[in-house]
Order: C-alpha cells, then structure tokens, then sequence
C-alpha cells in the first residue's frame, strides 16, 4: 500500500547478542523451587530408554533447534505469574545489557521515520512483550507458550516461530503474501531467515564484525548475503 512503512526485526543475535530462549528457560530454573510435578518429570527423563531419547531427537532435528522443545518441558506446571515475574526480571537482568547498539539505533530511527516496528523471533512472548514495549514496536510475532487456567502447559501455542514458519505467521498477519510493494525491512543475523528478508523490500543482514579480515570478507563475498543482495549492519 503507498505510504506504508515497516520494519521487521529478528531478535536473537540480531538486536542482542544471544539466543534467548534457551536462555530464559534456564533462568527460570535457576530461580524456582523444583515442585513435584518437575521433580517427577526430571525422574522419568533419566530413566528413559535410549530408543526413545533418539526417536525424540530426531523429531526435534527435523523441526530447527533440537534442545528447545526438550528443555521447555522442564519448566511445565509452573504459574503464568511465576513465568512473568522471571520474565520481567529476566529482561532487566539479561536482556537488557546484551543489546547491539547498532540495531538498536536503527529501531530508534525506523521509529521517528512513523515506521511500523514488529519483533518477528523464535523467542518467547512472555519477555519479548517487555522489550517491545521499551522500544515502542507496534506488535510482536513469536513462539508463544501454552497456558491452561493459568499453569504452563510445557508446550508452544501453535507454530514455533523459526524459519519459513515466520513467513507463514507474517503473511497470517499482514494477509499478504509479500511486502515489497511498500517501504519494508527485514534485519537478521541469520541465513535460515532469508525467506523472512527477501519477504522485504530491503533485507539488512547483522554481522559480528569477527572474524577478522580477511576470514569476514570471505564470509560476505561470495556468501548468503552478498548473493541475495542484502545490506550488513557490522557490530
């Protein structure tokens, strides 16, 4: 549509300089007192067969991260204010200092332009809500967890948002197969999120500024982004 602007960003590696979720799951850990339920299903974990561990592997392979799906089980039955209240601490305490300032310039700018600013990441909604709120974007598409009356279920809730599943939950979203009829653009540190750039009129491609040369001049010529066209943002 003429006149529209937005800007997409991936989260992990892209506006901080880590994967979150794994990272929040065991923060949460960490800080909570192993109830009965957890206690339990950490007993039935070491007692499982090898047979089973590796048809779950291989489940988990074929879906993107191996470990998240397993690790996220562990925090079942723990309270939706429990998981909020780690989730707000996990924000000031982790998040927070791990910002790329780089990209964190250029939400700031996106944002004075009037863009439209979405989070599009793997990680989980229950602390991207509070980087999007210090920022000023406008939503946030990610995994989100599964809540029953209140108590986690262990599960996601719907689509893990990674990969072409982003482009699936955007398109969802916008209703729209493409926005590169309007001033789009698409920041991620990432090649398995090539669909989500090239989903863009303009895909910026994050870039530890490391290895050195020439190891980072061989990384981009003649690589994922150079090939697909796309701007880097170095850190």
């Amino acid at each position: 549509m003429a006149g529209e602007k937005i800007a997409l960003f991936d989260f992990c590696g892209t506006m901080i300089n880590f994967q979150s979720a794994d990272a929040y799951v065991r923060y949460v850990k960490s800080h909570v007192r192993k109830n009965a339920r957890m206690l339990f299903i950490e007993g039935v974990r070491k007692f499982a067969t090898v047979s089973r561990i590796m048809r779950v592997l291989q489940k988990f392979s074929r879906e993107g991260f191996i470990n998240k799906r397993m690790l996220l089980t562990q925090l079942k039955g723990l309270s939706f204010q429990e998981m909020d209240e780690l989730a707000q601490k996990f924000f000031r305490e982790v998040i927070r200092p791990n910002y790329i300032p780089g990209v964190i310039e250029a939400v700031k700018k996106y944002k004075a332009e009037g863009y439209r600013l979405l989070i599009v990441s793997g990680g989980y909604d229950i602390y991207l809500k509070y980087v999007a709120e210090e920022f000023g974007f406008d939503d946030v598409i990610s995994t989100r967890l599964d809540f029953d009356g209140g108590t986690f279920t262990g599960r996601y809730k719907g689509m893990d948002c990674m990969n072409a599943h982003k482009v699936s939950l955007l398109k969802e979203y916008f209703g729209r197969d493409s926005l590169r009829d309007c001033e789009s653009v698409a920041y991620s540190d990432s090649r398995s999120d090539i669909p989500l750039m090239k989903y863009c009129r303009k895909g910026v491609a994050v870039l530890r500024n490391s290895p050195p040369p020439p190891s980072r001049q061989l990384y981009v010529k003649g690589g994922w982004i150079e090939e697909n066209g796309f701007e880097v943002l170095a850190w």
